[in-house]
């Protein structure tokens, strides 16, 4: 997986738009999740991308708000460190758009809310 830099990233979602949580490659979960870390206005950039990329090829209208978009951006970072972390058993839910009830009641989630909300993700 070689993505340096920004227009990596943004040429791979534009390849992978469709992709659910469970597939994402934890490799490319450990590039992003350093992008989230290092370069923390990119990854913003790059994931609203994703979800507005996500919507139009699917025929949705583009987020209504901000405060959407926000909601998608914070979702998709935990999305990422916990591919990133490896937690197992990811549910099947868009990785660029809304997990939805799926993802917030799923087994993987409520391990991820334990691990996180007592000392954050793995560095």
């Amino acid at each position: 997986m070689n993505m340096t830099r920004k227009k990596d990233v943004r040429q791979w979602i534009g390849q992978n738009m469709e992709m659910t949580l469970d597939q994402l490659d934890p490799e490319v979960a450990d590039v992003l999740h350093n992008l989230a870390t290092n370069q923390t206005r990119d990854f913003l950039e790059v994931a609203e991308q994703g979800l507005r990329l996500s919507r139009k090829k699917a025929n949705l209208p583009p987020p209504s708000s901000r405060r959407e978009v926000v909601a998608f951006l914070m979702e998709f970072r935990i999305k990422i460190q916990m591919v990133h972390d490896r937690v197992k058993g990811v549910p099947e839910v868009p990785l660029f758009d809304f997990g939805g009830y799926q993802f917030l009641n799923s087994r993987a989630f409520a391990e991820a809310k334990m691990l996180y909300g007592a000392m954050g993700g793995l560095a």
